[in-house]
């Protein structure tokens, strides 16, 4: 009896006339509009944002040749499609085209991967080191300027070594403030002076901009990236703890899952391993 005339109104995201009039005069917004509806609208902005991802990733998809297609392959990858393609001599020539390519970007890479520490330098050192080292093709040389007795040039130096260990492609070294430069402040420290193609081309002065005395090797990698030194892997900058979840849409660039191993493998044993920093001055 308690159902007689009772209309089951079934659960939607869809807004009648009267929920868009209620919106309108501004009794109840849209979300409360969905909650009443029992549909979480956190949850479906969520759905409809991988929806609409999902539908531009299958448009560029559509949109692409054979070459942009397997431009976007790794060497394993364009060796595993060979077979496919031994009948077609059009789409053959392609992919050995692409091969050989590939094969050079990665013994060019390799080639310059040749680093992975943080090396001590003197005055003397600077030129050949520094200038003429970055004037060596592309080529990227971060020298830290320090001094033991600056707390945050500790910091920086263990960020430095785990990042170098990550990017052995980057030239890392450490020289005393003032052999490299005469009378420089204490104050200016940690200096970072990077350098390409022979001349100065960033420079970073104390490490306040990271986080001081609290930066981390992600912060310092961050940094990198975002001027260009470094392609990194992280996802947001680590000090907004933007870095993604598990609902982040990750469209990696060539060849970067193998590269993202190793830097992971890197971090986890940066984790791992008890700090290198004192604070007890």
């Amino acid at each position: 009896m308690g159902d007689r005339g009772h209309t089951s109104v079934p659960l939607t995201d869809k807004t009648t006339e009267w929920d868009d009039i209620l919106i309108r005069k501004g009794i109840l917004t849209r979300d409360e509009v969905l909650r009443n509806k029992g549909v979480d609208p956190d949850e479906l902005r969520l759905q409809e944002a991988v929806a609409e991802a999902r539908e531009e990733l299958a448009q560029r998809n559509a949109s692409m040749t054979l070459t942009d297609k397997l431009a976007e392959k790794s060497l394993d990858e364009l060796d595993a499609l060979e077979d496919d393609f031994a009948d077609d001599d059009g789409e053959e020539e392609i992919l050995q085209r692409l091969r050989q390519a590939r094969i050079v970007e990665l013994k060019a890479k390799a080639a310059r991967a040749r680093f992975g520490s943080v090396i001590e330098i003197s005055k003397g050192d600077w030129v050949a080191e520094v200038t003429e080292a970055s004037a060596n093709g592309d080529l990227w040389v971060v020298a830290h300027l320090y001094q033991d007795s600056v707390v945050e040039c500790r910091v920086m130096e263990a960020a430095l070594r785990s990042v170098a260990a990550r990017f052995p492609e980057v030239k890392f070294v450490r020289i005393r403030s003032t052999q490299a430069v005469e009378n420089w402040p204490d104050a200016n420290l940690p200096t970072l002076f990077v350098y390409r193609g022979g001349a100065l081309a960033r420079q970073l002065i104390t490490a306040a901009a990271l986080g001081g005395k609290r930066m981390t090797a992600d912060d310092l990698e961050w940094y990198l990236a975002q001027q260009g030194i470094v392609e990194t892997e992280l996802e947001g900058d680590p000090r907004e703890g933007g870095g993604g979840g598990a609902n982040v849409i990750n469209v990696r660039r060539r060849g970067a899952p193998v590269a993202a191993a190793a830097r992971r493998e890197a971090r986890r044993r940066d984790s791992d391993g008890d700090s290198d920093y004192d604070d007890s001055d």
